[in-house]
Parts: C-alpha cells; structure tokens; sequence
C-alpha cells in the first residue's frame, strides 16, 4: 500500500488526466452504444458464434464438422469463449471487454508520454487524453463488439515495453516479446509486427556487439518465434495450410486497384483529420534536437504506427471507418505528444521556435486555443459525421437482423441451411448452419480471382451465385438481391419464392421443396 502511495503522489497529474480522460471515452462510447441500441456490429457475431461453438464442444468452427478459419482475431475468440463459459452474455461482455481495453490504452499512452517528456507538461498530457477521448474512432470500436481494442492496447505496451536507449534486461525481453506474441494472435497484421520486432531487436543487439550466444541476444526472437511456430502450427493442422484466415483471403485480391483503394481510404478516413499524427515519422529530421529518451521512444514506435497504417492502405481498406485506425491512435497520440513537447522544450530557443509559440503568454495561449480548436474539429469528423452516423443509419438494420435470426431458430429446422449476405447476427442468433455467400467462411469463395478486385465494396468483392445455389443448396436465401447475377440465375428464378413479405429491411426467399415440407411457414410472419 506504501508504494501505490507513493506512486500515486509521484504521478498524480497524469493520473488525474487519465482518470478524467478515461470518464469522457466511457460516456462517449456509451452514447455511441445507445445509437447502435446496444448491439455489437455484425461481424463480432461471427466471434461470439465461434466463441459458442467451442464452449459447447463443437470445436474452432462456424459450422458443425467444417474447419474453416472464418476469423481472424484468435485471442479474442479465446477470451470470448472463457467469458461465455461462465455464462456471461457475449455481446456485453465483449462490449466490457472493449472498453476496458480501450480506456487502459487511454491511460497507458497519457503515462508513457509524461514518462518520455523532457519537461513536465500537463497541457501536454492532457491533449493525449482529449484527443484520444473524444475520436469518434475510438469510442464506437469500444463498443463494436471486435478485437480493435485489445489489439490497440496491446500495440501501445508493446512499444513501451521496447522502448528505451540501451539493451533491455531479460525481465524486460520476456515482458516486451510476450506482448508482441499476444499482438500476433490478436489480429494477422500483428504478425507482421512481432516479426519486424524481431528484426529490429537482432539489428539493435548486432549494433551493440552482442554475442549470439549471449541470453539477451536470443531471448526475444526465440520466445516470439516460438509462439508464432506454434500456433501456426496448429493452424495449418487444425484448417488446412494457409498462410492468411479464409476470413482474410476472401478480402483479399492480386491487382493494383486494391491499393490505390486503400490509399483514397486513409486519406480520407484517418489524414482527415489525423493528419498531424504523421508529423513525428515524416520529420526524422527534428529528432536531432530531442531528448535521447525522446529520440529512443520515437524510433521504437513511429515504425509500428507507421507501418501498420501502410498496410491498411495495401490491403485496399475496409467498409469500416475507423476500424482499423482505432487501434493505431492511442500509439500516435503519444508519439505525437511526445514529439511536439520535447520540441517545444527544445526548439523554443531557437528563431523561427519563439516565433511560432515564443515566451509569451499570448502566443502560448494562441497556441492551446488552436489545440482546442483541433480536438473539437476531429471529435466532430469522427464521431458525429462518421460513426455516428454511420451506427444511427445501420441500428434499424442490424436489430431486424437479431428479430430475423430469432425467427429462424424458431421457425426452421435445425437442418436447414440458410444463406447470407451477412454471416453475423443471422447466423448466431439461428444457430442454423450457415452458408457465407460473400465468403468469410467459405474456402471456394475466399480462394475465387477476381479479375476487377479493388473497385468494388471492400469485403465485398468475392461471390460466386452459381456455386450457391448448385452446389450449397440452401433452403433460405437472405438478402440474395445484394450478390449480383443470384436473383438472375435459372434455379433461383425456378425454385424460390418470397418465405416473407413483411420484414422491412430483408428478403427471405426459401427454396420450393422445403416449403412443402414445412407447410404453413409461408404464412407465417416475424414478430
């Protein structure tokens, strides 16, 4: 107890920032979660069905006797599970989950950039915080219902665990690899980083004449390198050897289209208005005058931030908008912050440096008004022109999806295939075996070239409604109007009809035979 003391009165100012921050991130996505009515977005219902499926003996599958990777978000999936097998309702707990990761990544980046400030600032700190607390990116993923947030606090103490001047004690090694292993079950891009990690881990020991053979040489590769053997291991045995989850191949396409996509994305979605964030990396530059500490965070994080916000763009983007930037921002915020006050430290001194923000009371307070002005602009971008727009024109979408997919549970043999053009709420809440017209959990579909890829909806891309309807053969069709060339097809025209006609926002049409078979559920209506 003496020392959380002690620690609390060394660190209160950063700490009351984190907490106040910490207050408006959780108000902020719980407004965003009432617009949505309290649902996760679809695609976490395709975890939460992995999740159930697993708990009840089923195994990693999304449908009963198919190993197919339909996710791409393992830990997250685990830890679902864990919270479902105590009986814990997926959809808050995930949302809890999200939250919480959310806001220790608040605070993880507002005490990282206080610890790396040459000269203490809270105005600093507290513009993390804001920043950070008021991104419409931010709060709506806290609540999505998906990994964004764990991946995001993972990514943001993983670089603080690495960080630093000088070789790192094997404490710390063991510490600093075993977040970036966690990092890369979380998400496949994570992958991508804990190997770069390595990289630059060998290139730091090699630079400081270290021996091989001594313990801090080869502790950190071995440990990530190790859990990446591993689980790739069962991977390739437990699904089949794929480098990437079907649910990754079935976004993804050979051509140049998908990343000149990708590219249109993050300038519109994240340099509008994030576009300061990328000050720290493009000016390498202005690291000279910084402080050594300064200079030795910066150099571990902005190749993080950096590289994964190039990869966002080369995969061609995503239908989200700030889902894959979310996770980045608690990073950015602190190098940023981290960048800008050491430099003001530092640069004051010098000619244009007073004169941009200089020892005046006045120019000072110009310069926080103009921060101020910032926060209040990408807080109005992101969350009310964006997610929560985006949440208030879906939530009428979505709930119908929950009534639909209940209706189906009670309604439809546990036999029946259905197939969809959304493979989350609908499947989860039917728990019928479900066929991905669109290909997340479906490896003919996923491994299908398209010739035009990049130019359509992102995630959207890959069908193919001959295969659906001659090879699968479900006996309720979906939404089919959204896969081009289905409602053209022979066997649709020939063997469907309307099951419904009173949802107002989906078309159910359900294959002759099995309406035969099950008589009056033509007649029968939602609830």
């Amino acid at each position: 107890m003496a020392g959380v003391a002690t620690f609390i009165r060394r660190y209160w100012i950063p700490l009351g920032i984190a907490a106040a921050g910490a207050a408006l991130l959780v108000l902020h996505a719980l407004v965003l979660r009432r617009i949505f009515l309290g649902n996760s977005v679809d695609d976490a219902y395709i975890s939460y069905r992995y999740a159930d499926h697993l708990v009840r003996g089923l195994g990693l599958v999304f449908n009963r006797g198919e190993h197919v990777e339909g996710y791409s978000n393992f830990l997250w999936v685990i830890l679902l599970a864990l919270l479902q097998s105590v009986g814990a309702d997926p959809v808050r707990a995930s949302q809890g989950l999200g939250v919480s990761c959310s806001v220790a990544s608040l605070g993880l980046a507002v005490m990282a950039t206080w610890k790396h400030l040459e000269v203490r600032s809270a105005g600093v700190v507290a513009f993390v915080a804001a920043l950070l607390a008021g991104s419409g990116y931010v709060a709506a993923w806290a609540v999505g219902g998906l990994e964004g947030p764990l991946f995001g606090l993972l990514l943001v103490a993983a670089w603080w665990a690495s960080a630093g001047e000088s070789a790192m004690s094997l404490r710390r090694q063991i510490l600093a690899a075993s977040l970036f292993a966690l990092l890369a079950l979380t998400r496949p891009e994570g992958g991508f980083v804990a190997l770069g990690a390595v990289g630059m881990h060998v290139g730091r020991a090699h630079r400081r004449g270290e021996s091989w053979r001594a313990p801090s040489f080869w502790m950190f590769p071995a440990l990530v390198l190790g859990v990446l053997t591993a689980y790739h291991a069962w991977r390739f045995v437990y699904y089949g050897p794929h480098l990437f989850p079907n649910s990754v191949r079935a976004k993804l396409g050979g051509g140049v289209s998908s990343p000149w996509r990708g590219v249109r994305y993050v300038a519109r979605q994240f340099l509008f208005p994030y576009l300061p964030l990328l000050l720290p990396p493009v000016l390498l530059g202005t690291w000279k005058r910084l402080a050594p500490a300064a200079a030795a965070a910066l150099r571990a994080g902005n190749p993080l931030f950096l590289g994964l916000l190039l990869l966002v763009a080369g995969v061609g983007g995503d239908w989200g908008q700030g889902r894959f930037f979310a996770p980045l921002l608690p990073l950015a915020a602190a190098l940023f912050a981290i960048w800008l006050g050491n430099g003001m430290a530092r640069w004051g001194s010098t000619r244009w440096g007073a004169t941009l923000w200089g020892r005046g009371t006045w120019r000072r307070a110009a310069l926080w008004v103009l921060a101020a002005a910032y926060l209040a602009g990408s807080t109005l971008v992101t969350s009310v022109r964006r997610e929560a727009a985006v949440r208030r024109s879906y939530a009428a979408v979505d709930a119908e999806r929950i009534m639909l997919g209940k209706w189906l549970a009670e309604n439809i043999p546990a036999d029946v295939v259905i197939a969809v053009h959304s493979a989350g709420q609908i499947p989860y809440y039917s728990r019928l075996p479900a066929h991905d017209m669109l290909g997340l959990n479906d490896e003919h579909i996923a491994g299908l070239h398209v010739p035009l890829f990049g130019r359509g909806y992102p995630g959207h891309e890959k069908f193919d409604p001959a295969y659906t309807l001659e090879t699968i053969r479900p006996g309720i069709i979906i939404d089919g109007r959204l896969i081009p060339g289905l409602e053209r097809h022979v066997l649709y025209r020939n063997e469907y009809y309307p099951l419904v006609h009173t949802w107002k926002l989906h078309e159910v049409a359900i294959r002759r035979d099995l309406a035969q078979r099950l008589g009056k559920v033509r007649n029968s209506a939602p609830p």
